[in-house]
């Protein structure tokens, strides 16, 4: 999904990620990187990937305890943010684009889980789309 909507994706877990995105800016890091994938290796490569004074969205649900370095984060000046909606700010408007037909959703929505598989689907291992139903 991300890749069709013209972002960079990388796999942690089978690549360098930090030094691919070096590469790809000239040695300055990413502006801002996304973690998505509620992984150690995925949260570190995020954080290593972006430069100084950079933006890291936590949008994953970190199941279990992770590590951190907050001194680095202050040392490079970081912000690092969460990113689960929990407030009904901005779904009136979204829900309006979508019947307008102006917010393309099948670009988005890659799969739906049935309300019985929510809880076993969020705290399986390592939840995936093809996990899903």
């Amino acid at each position: 999904m991300a890749e069709r909507n013209g972002a960079t994706v990388f796999d942690p877990a089978s690549a360098d990620v930090a030094g691919e995105v070096t590469e790809l800016t000239g040695g300055l890091g990413a502006d801002c990187a996304i973690e998505c994938s509620g992984s150690q290796v995925g949260l570190d490569a995020c954080v290593a990937s972006v430069r100084r004074a950079a933006t890291v969205a936590v949008i994953a649900i970190h199941l279990g305890d992770r590590s951190v370095q907050p001194e680095g984060w202050v040392w490079r000046d970081l912000t690092v943010a969460g990113g689960v909606v929990v407030q009904d700010l901005g779904h009136p408007r979204i829900l309006a684009q979508i019947a307008a037909g102006t917010l393309p959703v099948e670009r988005v929505v890659t799969s739906r889980i049935g309300m019985r598989d929510v809880v076993p689907w969020a705290s399986s291992s390592s939840p995936t789309p093809a996990a899903t139903r």
